[in-house]
């Protein structure tokens, strides 16, 4: 398999860019590496539906990436497919990560959660780690909730409905519609009230990362 990717990527190569022969040899190169079953998929430790958006955004910028940089494969440092799973977990998951996650990490408001707390670099060389640990520190801490705050900050109109229960729906990827109707209360209700107590609740959460 990786002999005739080779092949494919060296035809694509031999043909001018913008030429029809180097298209066709590249969407049947991109099409044989993602069926191919051997593109890395590093467990990130994140929600199912979270690590799946990732992926799927790191995926289409790297076949992206490739139709326009196939000229930089070079077969004689090594097969294609250790290549596109070095980029894909070197840069692409990265970039997707920091992306997915600095939009509409699960626990985010505007601006976004992750950009509030101190020392938060997504670019450092240990940031696949760092955001697992920050992620998995801040799910911890609203299941565990050891000063008993997040479950006592209730809504007025429906005591049942607490900043602890809504930001364990949101942290595990539920959408504000699903919590809106398994809480029966509306979006905007549930939105304010969450964004509110975010914002009370901001230093507290900060100080698990000082």
């Amino acid at each position: 398999m990786n002999n005739q990717l080779g092949m494919l990527a060296l035809e694509a190569k031999q043909h001018p860019v913008g030429k029809t022969e180097r298209r066709r040899a590249l969407s049947i190169l991109i099409n044989s590496i993602f069926c191919s079953n051997k593109l890395s998929r590093p467990n990130m430790g994140l929600p199912a539906s979270l690590h799946d958006e990732i992926r799927k955004e790191g995926l289409q910028n790297l076949s992206l990436w490739l139709c326009h940089n196939i000229d930089k494969y070079d077969n004689t440092r090594g097969d294609i497919m250790a290549w596109v799973n070095t980029l894909l977990i070197k840069r692409f998951y990265r970039e997707a990560a920091r992306t997915i996650m600095g939009k509409k990490n699960e626990i985010s408001v505007e601006p976004s959660f992750w950009d509030n707390l101190p020392s938060y670099d997504f670019h450092g060389t240990n940031y696949e780690k760092d955001i697992i640990e920050r992620f998995q520190k801040v799910r911890r801490y609203i299941e565990t909730d050891p000063k008993g705050i997040l479950k006592q900050s209730q809504m007025k109109s429906n005591p049942n409905v607490t900043f602890q229960k809504i930001a364990l729906k949101k942290i595990s990827g539920a959408s504000w519609k699903q919590i809106s109707e398994e809480l029966c209360v509306p979006i905007p209700t549930l939105s304010n009230f969450y964004q509110r107590r975010l914002d009370k609740f901001r230093d507290e959460l900060n100080s698990l990362f000082v």
